[in-house]
C-alpha cells in the first residue's frame, strides 16, 4: 500500500463519509487503487525507493479511491447523466450501443480526471520485447579481403 489510512481520508473529497467506512471497506478500496495501479502500468511499484514516484502513487491512490468511492455511491440521477449519450440499435439479431466520445474517452483519459490520468500515464512501463540478436557496428571491408 502507498499510503496509509490517514492520509487518504484527508486528502479525500469524500473524507467524512469515508472516515465512517470500516477499516476493511476503506482497505478494500485502497487494496482496489493499488490493484489498478499495478495493472495499468504494468510495474509492481511496492518496492519503489525513488521520492517522486513515491509521492505520485500517494497521489494517484486517494485519487482513484475518491473515484471508486464516487462511483460505487453515484446517485441515480447521475447515473443517468452519465449513460445519457448511449445510443443503442437493433437490426434483426444484430444489435450495438455507441457512447459519445469526448476527448476523455479517447486513449489514456481513463478516469475523467486529468491530473490522475497523467499521473497513472507518467508511471506506465512499457513491455519491452526481449532483444534476440545483438549487432556491432561493422563496416563494408572486412579484415580477411
Amino acid at each position: 500500500m502507498f499510503i496509509d489510512r490517514e492520509e487518504i481520508v484527508s486528502y479525500s473529497n469524500y473524507s467524512d463519509e469515508l472516515e465512517n467506512l470500516s477499516i476493511e471497506k476503506l482497505e478494500e478500496y485502497q487494496n482496489r487503487a493499488d490493484s489498478y495501479i499495478t495493472v495499468i502500468t504494468n510495474k509492481d511499484y511496492s518496492n519503489t525507493d525513488s521520492k517522486i514516484i513515491q509521492q505520485a502513487l500517494r497521489t494517484a491512490t486517494w485519487r482513484l479511491v475518491d473515484y471508486f468511492f464516487y462511483f460505487d455511491n453515484e446517485d441515480v440521477e447521475d447515473k443517468q447523466k452519465r449513460y445519457a449519450g448511449v445510443k443503442s440499435e437493433n437490426i434483426g439479431d444484430y444489435s450495438y450501443t455507441k457512447q459519445d466520445q469526448t476527448s476523455d474517452d479517447i486513449g489514456l483519459g481513463v478516469t475523467g480526471d486529468k491530473e490522475l490520468d497523467e499521473i497513472i500515464k507518467s508511471l506506465i512501463v512499457e513491455p519491452r520485447a526481449p532483444l534476440m540478436f545483438r549487432t556491432s557496428n561493422h563496416s563494408k571491408k572486412s579484415r580477411w579481403s
